[in-house]
């Protein structure tokens, strides 16, 4: 079988001059034109244009061809003792070195991105924790003034802002304007017979419409089919003392049949 080296153009048998095809650059030139190495460990080969850390090399110092893999196994076992060989192995230690601090870089890198997130998350939630106990302190400050401002227990405020339906904050303004309420009595007159009953009521927080009712159901009558009074004008349920200028002792008129 006749080959031609790629280099000189000369075509030979393979018994007269070996002609090799390297495995690598897939180049086929004759041994004069070019070195091949041929490693002793696993037979890999290639030209000398291809010799480097990760193909075949031959050692100028104890003249062995290997590819820097077998080196490797070899220095990992303990048995490479040839200084040119551990030269010829030695970038691709580095290689492999630095490859380890890159992705051990990498995995610090990311961890320290995860404890800043757990960190920012932690930081939110202990605002967030702050915030509430300063809530909380302000509604425990407000529900004090206001037991101290109707005289009422810690219970009886919690009562009174449930039924109210409002928060601390609101519940402690409607006690500041019940400070200035007063409780008046008035006088309901019933026009067919004359019986008069005293009531009392706050004179700007209280409705009359509390005091219609009450009356409704002691006659046990539709609190609509009778109508209130005062000074001839008729009173309307949503109205309070203070609006429609019923004072302490005044007389409301109950008229029967509804006017």
């Amino acid at each position: 079988q006749i080959f031609s080296c790629e280099s000189c153009s000369g075509t030979f048998c393979q018994d007269c001059l070996p002609v090799c095809t390297c495995e690598c650059c897939n180049r086929t030139r004759c041994m004069e034109c070019m070195p091949y190495y041929t490693c002793e460990g696993c037979q890999k080969s290639n030209c000398g244009d291809c010799a480097h850390e990760n193909n075949v090399q031959d050692c100028e110092h104890c003249f062995e061809e290997n590819c820097n893999d077998c080196r490797l196994k070899t220095y990992s076992e303990g048995n490479l003792g040839c200084n040119g060989c551990r030269s010829l192995l030695l970038p691709r230690i580095m290689q492999e070195k630095d490859t380890a601090l890159q992705e051990k870089e990498a995995a610090l890198q990311e961890k320290e991105a995860a404890l800043l997130k757990k960190n920012t998350a932690i930081r939110k939630k202990n605002a967030a924790i702050r915030e509430k106990r300063d809530v909380v302190e302000e509604n425990a400050s407000l529900r004090k003034k206001l037991g101290e401002s109707l005289q009422l227990s810690e219970d009886d405020i919690q009562l009174y802002m449930i039924r109210a339906g409002c928060p601390p904050e609101i519940a402690y303004i409607a006690a500041e304007e019940m400070k200035k309420d007063k409780v008046i009595t008035i006088t309901l007159k019933d026009d067919r017979s004359g019986e008069e009953i005293a009531v009392d009521m706050w004179e700007k927080s209280t409705t009359m419409r509390r005091m219609f009712n009450a009356y409704a159901d002691r006659e046990n009558i539709e609190v609509g089919s009778i109508c209130f009074k005062l000074d001839g004008k008729e009173i309307h349920p949503d109205d309070t003392a203070a609006m429609i200028g019923l004072e302490d002792n005044g007389v409301i008129e109950c008229v029967w049949p509804k006017c």
